[in-house]
C-alpha cells in the first residue's frame, strides 16, 4: 500500500515540468557556488601574497606594504618613498610573484598529466620524467663536474627529464594504439630503466 504522496507515481506532465526545473535550479546553484568559489580564492590568494612579502629576516607591516605596492603603482604619494619600499618592491614582490606563478603552473600540469592518463593519482615519476632528471643530475656530478658553474647541474636535470619524455613518446607513437594505459606502462618502463 502506498500511504504517502512520496511513494504514489507521477504524472507525465508533473514529471516533465520536474525535470527542467531541477535542471534550472542545479545550473544556478551551480554558478553561483563558482562564483563564491572565485571570490574566496581571489580573497586567500591576495592574503597570501601580502602575508608573503610582509614576512621576512625582517617582518614588516600588512599596511606598510599595502603602501608600498600603492607608491609604486603611482596611486599614493610617490614623495614619501621610504627604504622599505625598496626592500618591498625589488626584493620580495619578485619572490612572490615567481612563487605564485611556479605554483600555477605546478597545478596546469599536475592537471595535465591527471587528465591525460585519467587517474587522479598521475604524477612525474609515472612517467619517468623524475628518474631522467635525477639520472642527468646524477651524470654531472660523477662525470663531467661543474663545466657550467652553477647552471650544471639544473641544465643537466631538465635534459635528462627532456630525454626520458622523448622516449617514453617515442615507445608510446611505436605501439600505435596512443591510450592512455600504454603511455603509462612506457612511462614506468622508462622510470625503470633510469633508476
Amino acid at each position: 500500500m502506498r500511504n504517502s504522496l512520496r511513494d504514489r507515481p507521477m504524472s507525465t506532465p508533473l514529471r516533465k515540468w520536474r525535470r527542467p526545473c531541477i535542471q534550472a535550479f542545479s545550473d544556478r546553484m551551480g554558478r553561483q557556488l563558482s562564483r563564491v568559489a572565485g571570490v574566496v580564492w581571489f580573497a586567500s590568494l591576495t592574503t597570501l601574497v601580502l602575508t608573503s612579502m610582509a614576512v621576512g629576516s625582517a617582518n614588516i607591516a600588512i599596511v606598510d606594504v599595502i603602501g608600498s605596492i600603492l607608491r609604486a603603482m603611482g596611486l599614493s604619494d610617490p614623495g614619501a618613498a621610504t627604504p622599505l619600499d625598496r626592500i618591498i618592491i625589488e626584493l620580495r614582490l619578485p619572490r612572490t610573484m615567481v612563487a605564485v606563478m611556479v605554483g600555477a603552473g605546478l597545478g596546469v600540469v599536475g592537471c595535465l598529466l591527471q587528465t591525460v592518463t585519467r587517474n587522479d593519482l598521475a604524477d612525474p615519476f609515472l612517467f619517468g620524467l623524475s628518474s631522467g632528471a635525477a639520472a642527468g643530475a646524477v651524470f654531472v656530478i660523477t662525470v663531467t663536474g661543474d663545466r657550467l658553474g652553477i647552471w650544471t647541474l639544473p641544465l643537466a636535470a631538465f635534459v635528462g627529464g627532456m630525454i626520458a619524455a622523448f622516449v617514453v613518446l617515442g615507445l608510446v607513437q611505436r605501439l600505435g594504439n596512443q591510450g592512455s594505459e600504454k603511455l603509462i606502462l612506457a612511462g614506468l618502463a622508462v622510470s625503470f630503466l633510469f633508476a
